[in-house]
């Protein structure tokens, strides 16, 4: 059903098909027309196998005009014919030549959205970012050339959802986000949107001061330009203290807007607020005990968000069994960080 669902959508905006109805309704109105119009047999399509060839026949322009037979529904059925034409040998050469045409578009492209990294929540983000483009596409959009697009740069041009986002219309740019010349081909300083969720925290900070260092030249040029809208996957608490100390020394002169998120420490707080909460202890005699298993950056994140919020009316501290496999290395880094830990 969802398949379905997504063929149709697809379809709904989808030029060429429209034009393709309409060349099959007035080819069969027209020859038709001449079918039950004439009684006699002074005309070649006098049968409905006809009347469906010649009607076949205008998508490929074969069909001429026979002398006394040129009604309005087969001049507009040509016409619609000729348009299907043009329309899918564009779409199929510039199918063969996507790179270049690629790199040809990145040049003209304004208000579109650029996206560093393909994984999982990568891929989530750009689906999302195509739904919102989609939704916002107008009638006289009847190419993709002609309204905002998704650009999405990955390192990995093996991933099999390079070419699901493809076929939904994305630019992916196969390279490496942090290349400074790379960012600028893609027309970041031109872009509404910039998205950075690598799997790496090093590198999403680095793309963002890259992008940092593309406007500080250019000042004076984009001061007046909407706020770029900045979006860095910052998941290790140390990166997230030294990046945002850093980079807080250039925005406030810069048209960005920049918000720095963790995954793992919102899905831990919204658990702890929407689950744990209601099994709070509450009298003098009850002590919360809470059992990870595993103490990677998610269980990291919730014990972090335990710490915070897990301050409950019997005003008793809370205590941590964490089973994890050498959990005495992984506990003394832990509690060096966070010096707040005992264990």
């Amino acid at each position: 059903m969802d398949k379905i669902r997504a063929v149709v959508s697809t379809l709904k905006y989808s030029a060429k098909f429209w034009l393709a109805i309409a060349v099959v309704v007035c080819g069969v109105w027209a020859f038709g027309e001449q079918y039950f119009s004439r009684a006699d047999n002074t005309v070649a399509y006098h049968s409905w196998d006809e009347i469906a060839y010649k009607t076949v026949q205008l998508f490929i322009l074969q069909t001429g005009i026979e002398s006394g037979f040129n009604p309005l529904p087969l001049r507009l059925a040509r016409l619609f014919a000729a348009l299907w034409f043009i329309s899918t040998g564009f779409s199929v050469f510039t199918g063969v030549f996507h790179e270049s045409f690629d790199s040809f578009r990145l040049r003209f492209l304004r208000g579109h959205t650029v996206i560093c990294g393909l994984g999982v929540m990568g891929l989530q983000i750009v689906e999302d970012a195509l739904d919102e483009h989609q939704k916002s596409r107008k009638w006289y959009h009847w190419s993709e050339w002609t309204w905002p697009r998704v650009v999405v740069i990955e390192s990995d041009s093996s991933k099999a959802a390079i070419g699901q986002v493809q076929r939904r219309g994305a630019i992916v740019i196969i390279g490496d986000a942090t290349d400074e010349t790379l960012l600028e081909s893609v027309g970041v300083l031109k872009a509404k949107r910039l998205v950075v969720v690598t799997g790496c925290d090093e590198a999403n900070a680095e793309i963002v001061f890259d992008c940092v260092n593309l406007m500080r030249p250019k000042r004076a040029n984009i001061k007046s330009r909407p706020k770029l809208e900045c979006f860095a996957k910052i998941t290790d608490p140390t990166v997230f203290h030294i990046f945002s100390s850093r980079v807080s020394q250039y925005i406030p002169s810069l048209p960005i807007a920049l918000r720095i998120f963790n995954p793992t420490a919102i899905c831990a707080r919204q658990l702890i607020a929407s689950d744990i909460v209601q099994w709070r202890p509450t009298s003098s005699e009850e002590t919360g005990l809470f059992v990870l298993i595993g103490f990677g950056k998610a269980g990291q994140a919730i014990a972090l968000q335990i710490a915070e919020l897990a301050h409950f009316e019997n005003r008793k501290r809370q205590r941590l069994l964490i089973i994890e496999n050498d959990i005495s290395d992984i506990a003394s880094r832990f509690t060096a960080q966070f010096g707040t830990f005992t264990h």
